[in-house]
């Protein structure tokens, strides 16, 4: 870690162009770098070693099949220090974001464990991820006051004030060399974040912050790194969304490297765009990525590019485990998973989880998880498939270890707004999938009429469906993705993952929403005409079906 002669850049930054330039220059001014930089300098080499995580949500851990885990990372980076050392290099330790929100273990201990894991590993640098909004400012700035390194966004503000939340930038002295990091987070924050966080808060467009503080800070650096949480989204057509890194390298030259999150892509060959490469390390910890660089005259050259993957299930030569770092997670994972046995609701009776229920017909249980995930993103509908859902839910107290048996694959949700046609288009897809399989369909916030494989009426919030209007549906990762053999919709150009675990939201919604009724989440509503085929079970004379589902209202939601 390098700490010595790293300068920030913090709250003198006010909220208008004028005031940013102006503060930006004395501070620029007053600071510069012990080092001349090394634009000039012939003949030398300096070589620099990026290694980088992002979107780690929660996973300081390994999972059930020992892959990953910050101990096994430890080991890795540490054999990676000392080989670049010894080679005369130097090494920066960075995290694009997002390491909140996903596993209960460190969810409950508000990412302590995490914080504490990255502080032995020797991280230097982090951007403020959207998922770090899921806590009240008082836990993240708990957060960031525990952290040995720091926390930076340069576009996030206090709407009130104007003033930035926190520094936009660190330059570094690292050997020889100046290197700045631009710290930028994702304008999704203000749709995707928990609104009582949000309402606040101003996150700014991105580029037109870096746009105004790369040109300043190219003067003071050898390097300059954009560490964002703004996602790698290559598809060109986004009307609507917020830039992500490709936008960010095409219109501001000056970035030698984009190291990125918000996506969760693991980028196996950096992309060049606008001659800034842009990285990015996939998710929950799977990977380390390592770009070698060489810097001479002035010049930034990439020697050697690579995502190293910690522990993947079926790897022969599996890392070592740091026993320093196992000795300093261990009693949070071992906590973590007691507070997993406490209980957070109530249900008045037992809810079905049998899957020849589940997968052949309308289901109370799938109802209440649907109107969990709808309510999170306060989407119109919900759609699940039956195969995402594995036990039944007991009647009385309900602890987060029954709620994991119910959701233990944990799929984040996604949500797409779409018009009215592309909803009907979507759910024609649907309904014609296989019963008694996974794939058959659980929803919420939605009636529909189905006629054999045909859908006769659909209703959204009870009211006719129009095709013009836009919806926000929420699916999981998995479906949007393609799973099951539903729609895929990841490419659509209104989807958002938004990062939600699926277990983390039910838990949540039970909750809040405790004592829960199991009445309140039954669908209702059967036509007989037995002239036509069943969507029901084959031996079931129901010929149409109208489904009526729960439609939770918005408020009080996402704590």
């Amino acid at each position: 870690m390098f700490r010595g002669h790293a300068k920030s850049f913090s709250s003198l930054m006010a909220a208008s162009t004028t005031p940013i330039i102006l503060a930006l220059s004395l501070i620029m001014t007053g600071c510069s770098s012990s080092n001349e930089t090394l634009k000039n300098d012939s003949g030398r080499t300096y070589k620099l070693t990026i290694l980088h995580t992002n979107d780690n949500h929660g996973r300081f851990w390994r999972n059930q099949q020992d892959e990953g885990g910050m101990a096994a990372r430890k080991t890795l980076i540490d054999q990676i220090r000392s080989e670049v050392e010894a080679d005369g290099g130097k090494v920066l330790l960075l995290s694009g974001g997002d390491i909140n929100s996903g596993v209960p273990e460190s969810d409950l201990q508000n990412a302590v464990p995490d914080i504490k894991g990255m502080n032995l590993m020797g991280y230097d640098a982090m951007v403020v991820g959207n998922h770090e909004f899921d806590n009240p400012m008082k836990i993240l700035h708990q957060q960031e006051n525990l952290a040995n390194f720091p926390f930076l966004s340069a576009n996030t503000y206090d709407a009130s004030t104007g003033r930035p939340l926190f520094d936009a930038f660190r330059l570094m002295d690292v050997g020889n060399m100046t290197v700045a990091i631009v710290g930028l987070t994702t304008q999704d924050t203000r749709k995707i974040g928990h609104p009582e966080n949000v309402s606040r808060i101003d996150f700014k467009n991105p580029v037109r912050i870096a746009s105004r503080l790369v040109p300043m800070i190219k003067e003071q650096a050898d390097i300059v790194i954009a560490l964002t949480h703004l996602g790698y989204f290559p598809e060109q057509q986004r009307p609507n969304a917020p830039p992500g890194d490709i936008e960010l390298a095409k219109e501001v030259s000056g970035i030698d490297m984009i190291i990125g999150g918000h996506s969760r892509t693991a980028l196996h060959k950096p992309e060049v765009v606008n001659n800034t490469w842009i990285m990015q390390a996939g998710e929950n910890g799977n990977y380390l990525g390592r770009a070698d660089f060489i810097l001479k005259n002035g010049q930034l050259t990439l020697e050697k590019y690579e995502l190293i993957p910690i522990n993947p299930e079926g790897q022969e030569n599996s890392i070592k485990e740091n026993q320093d770092m196992l000795n300093l997670l261990a009693p949070y994972q071992q906590r973590g998973q007691e507070l997993t046995m406490a209980t957070y609701g109530n249900l008045d009776q037992r809810m079905e989880g049998d899957r020849e229920r589940l997968r052949s017909r309308p289901a109370t249980l799938g109802v209440l998880v649907a109107s969990s995930m709808m309510k999170k993103t306060y989407a119109d509908l919900a759609v699940i498939n039956a195969g995402s859902i594995r036990a039944s839910l007991p009647q009385g107290p309900v602890s987060y270890r029954d709620i994991l048996k119910v959701k233990p694959y944990n799929n984040f949700l996604a949500y797409i707004n779409m018009s009215g046609r592309e909803i009907r288009k979507y759910l024609e897809k649907v309904v014609s999938l296989p019963e008694n399989t996974g794939a058959f369909a659980q929803f919420a916030g939605l009636e529909l009429t189905i006629k054999g494989k045909q859908i006769a009426e659909i209703r959204i919030q009870g009211r006719p469906l129009r095709n013009n209007r836009k919806y926000r549906m929420v699916v999981n990762d998995f479906l949007a993705a393609g799973g099951d053999g539903y729609p895929v919709l990841k490419n659509h150009p209104g989807y958002v993952v938004t990062g939600y675990g699926s277990a983390e939201v039910l838990r949540w919604f039970i909750e809040t929403q405790s004592p829960i009724k199991a009445s309140n989440f039954a669908p209702e509503g059967i036509i007989h005409h037995p002239d036509t085929t069943s969507r029901g079970r084959s031996s079931d004379p129901v010929s149409s079906l109208t489904i009526k589902t729960a439609r939770p209202s918005p408020s009080g939601v996402l704590n």
